[in-house]
């Protein structure tokens, strides 16, 4: 289907619909069959930015557990929730933020400092524990079983999109005394293959 999108279509693809409200959903292409759609959704301790729905426990309470069926069983649950209310945006003609199945979930950052001002989100400071409560967090939000290989058929059933985030190396600092997003990370090999990627080589 990309190889039908002429340059235009494709960069409004690309450009709209995960910005933020003020740069709408992305534009339909009705030659396509395709809707608008805003595919920037927050399902990080449920499906709960826009409107009713179960607000449960920060990413950081739920790994105090331990528990990978409890993290499969909230992220199961956050996706049938967003799976229904997305169904009746589309009915409904919705397409604003917040209004997609495009789960920005779970956070994989491991947790290197308390006063980190995302500490919240993370999984904890270990990286095989969120390597392993981030794999049951995806196949619950993915609608997948919790143990054993995922079928062919499963794949083509999604409830939602998980996109785990952020990049390796992103955990800070928040604003001080530079933006996190334009800081210069210096970080060893050593400690990007300890701390960095193993939460996220577990899918």
């Amino acid at each position: 289907m990309i190889g039908q999108l002429d340059e235009e279509e494709l960069v409004n693809q690309l450009l709209k619909g995960g910005a933020g409200s003020t740069h709408g959903p992305a534009p339909p292409i009705p030659r396509l069959c395709i809707r608008p759609y805003q595919w920037r959704s927050e399902c990080l301790h449920g499906y709960a930015e826009d409107g009713d729905a179960t607000s449960f426990p920060q990413a950081i309470y739920l790994a105090a557990s331990f528990d990978r069926r409890l993290i499969y069983n909230v992220s199961l649950a956050t996706a049938f929730e967003a799976r229904a209310k997305y169904n009746y945006y589309v009915k409904t003609g919705q397409y604003e933020d917040h209004k997609g199945i495009h789960c920005f979930s779970p956070v994989v950052n491991i947790m290197r400092h308390p006063l980190w001002g995302r500490t919240q989100e993370t999984l904890g400071e270990d990286p095989f524990l969120t390597g392993a409560l981030s794999n049951a967090f995806v196949r619950g939000l993915s609608g997948f079983p919790l143990h054993g290989r995922i079928s062919y058929e499963d794949k083509h059933l999604y409830l939602t999109a998980a996109s785990c985030k952020h990049f390796a190396v992103h955990d800070g600092p928040e604003n001080i005394p530079v933006s996190r997003l334009s800081f210069e990370a210096n970080v060893s090999v050593a400690d990007i293959k300890a701390w960095k990627f193993p939460g996220m080589l577990r899918f």
